[in-house]
């Protein structure tokens, strides 16, 4: 048997699924699934899929800013941790279900949320604690 016959009969493996292959919020795969479940037809019910999608394009947004403005990278990282810190501490303090009462919390997000807010200000962080370029004449 040669060797791209043996590749034909093995079994191929399953896609994968769960929290694992799920786009990070704010990513471009957060992006691409959020305009996927609004063009496939959102919940605008309280909580909906259709405010946890606009919510990811809002974060989107921020990040892709960042990319195009190099000059705002650190503003638009600051205040995509900004959001999450908010998202956070809402969760915690007044309903792990819901945010702002509008987009459903699961609990891939009680991990996500804190996550990006930690990185975001570890980023910043990072970026204003190092020394500048002395620029010459």
């Amino acid at each position: 048997m040669s060797e791209r016959q043996q590749d034909v009969t093995q079994p191929v493996p399953a896609p994968a699924s769960g929290p694992a292959s799920r786009p990070v919020p704010g990513s471009a795969g957060g992006g691409v699934r959020a305009v996927g479940t609004l063009v496939g037809g959102a919940s605008w019910t309280a909580p909906g899929t259709g405010w946890r999608s606009v919510w990811q394009l809002v974060m989107v947004a921020f990040a892709v800013g960042g990319l195009v403005f190099p000059a705002r990278r650190t503003l638009c990282v600051a205040a995509i941790g900004a959001v999450y810190a908010a998202a956070t501490l809402l969760e915690l303090a007044v309903d792990g279900d819901r945010l702002i009462g509008l987009i459903p919390v699961d609990m891939r997000d009680r991990v996500i949320h804190p996550l990006v807010a930690a990185l975001a200000v570890a980023s910043v962080v990072a970026v204003l604690g190092r020394p500048r370029p002395v620029r010459s004449r």
